[in-house]
């Protein structure tokens, strides 16, 4: 699969936490929020998620997601920039989260 991306297409994305896996969608909203957000699905069932510090610490690691609008929240969570990572099978896709 190729996925071609435009300046426009990279910062909707970015913008709006939004990703998609083969003909699946992931929304991570609100984005930016304050520790606390939902995971929204379409089309995908069972995946995990990750979340990483920017400078590569490990956050939370491996949260199983089943519900297709989970909300996850995270106590004592530093205001900055950070990395989830999807995991699907043999797929694994990155959404840039802000905290406030």
């Amino acid at each position: 699969m190729v996925y071609v991306l435009t300046p426009l297409l990279v910062l909707q994305l970015l913008a709006w936490g939004v990703e998609t896996i083969g003909s699946a969608s992931v929304i991570i909203y609100p984005n930016p929020n304050n520790g606390s957000f939902y995971v929204s699905t379409s089309g995908l069932a069972d995946f995990s998620l990750s979340l990483y510090s920017i400078d590569g610490r490990t956050v939370m690691e491996r949260i199983a997601i089943k519900e297709e609008n989970q909300l996850i929240h995270l106590e004592k969570i530093e205001s900055g920039v950070y990395i989830a990572r999807i995991n699907h099978g043999k797929f694994s896709k990155t959404i840039r989260l802000v905290v406030n």
